[in-house]
């Protein structure tokens, strides 16, 4: 009801079109997001990139004020230490979803609903939603269309071009990750690898949970011969993906240049 009524948009990982980055994707909404939900249960709990990327990311989001976080107790599980442990969670005394607490599952949902409306309501009266949701409009346009052109630029290896386009959209939105990434690309191949890499450790910084930010993180530093970084990265890179084919040839050039190093000493 709330999404017809038109107070809210929804988005969750099963929106991911077959062949996209789902990484790249689910940082720009979580990065965007002005409510998140947490469907806490014992697998939340347990999950490596729920609890560990995907959460923690959420919570620094919430701290500096730039989003909601909802935590919802969907099966029983200790979560009291979990850092959304101080968040007033729903249903409401924070009674799970499934439990019997609930006479069924209509009415607990029913109850996570209400919750929910009562926190867009809020926010939709905050003095700095209103003001900042206009402003966000004609932006996130301009931002939409640099973005595009900076793509186009680099397709054509046109990197100069295409970092100019990427620096703009980071002056009017200093927290967009995927400017970040795309400028940290176009200055690699530009060969400047300092500046490469402080792109991409800035996107890392800001929340990417990408591999290719690591892994492109890991070739700078090997550019710049700091090869135990740049093996540190790579190795990042394969805890995010195991089976990332990029990372590992990353590390065998990292493993073939200490080598020649070794060799001309």
């Amino acid at each position: 009801m709330l999404q017809r009524q038109g107070l809210i948009a929804l988005w969750h990982d099963r929106n991911i079109s077959p062949g996209t980055d789902w990484q790249r994707e689910i940082d720009t909404y979580l990065n965007s997001a002005h409510i998140i939900l947490l469907l806490v249960s014992p697998d939340f709990m347990d999950s490596d990139y729920c609890y560990g990327i995907e959460m923690q990311r959420a919570m620094q989001r919430h701290e500096q004020g730039l989003a909601r976080v909802l935590p919802i107790i969907l099966r029983p599980v200790h979560w009291l230490a979990a850092p959304f442990g101080k968040l007033q969670v729903l249903p409401t005394n924070a009674k799970p979803v499934l439990s019997s607490h609930w006479h069924n599952q209509d009415e607990a949902f029913f109850d996570v609903a209400e919750g929910i409306r009562e926190t867009v309501e809020k926010l939709l009266a905050s003095p700095q939603f209103t003001s900042s949701k206009n402003g966000s409009q004609t932006s996130q346009k301009t931002i939409g269309r640099l973005q595009g052109q900076g793509e186009v630029f680099y397709a054509s290896e046109q990197f100069e071009e295409a970092l100019a386009a990427f620096d703009q959209i980071l002056q009017i939105d200093p927290s967009n990750v995927c400017a970040c990434s795309w400028k940290g690309a176009a200055l690699c191949y530009l060969k400047r690898y300092e500046e490469s890499l402080a792109a991409r450790e800035e996107a890392i910084r800001l929340g990417s949970t990408s591999k290719e930010d690591f892994a492109a993180k890991g070739a700078c530093l090997v550019e710049l011969r700091r090869y135990e970084e740049a093996m540190t990265a790579y190795n990042q890179a394969i805890e995010i993906d195991p089976s990332y084919t990029a990372a590992y040839s990353g590390k065998a050039e990292v493993i073939k240049r200490q080598k020649q190093l070794k060799q001309t000493r």
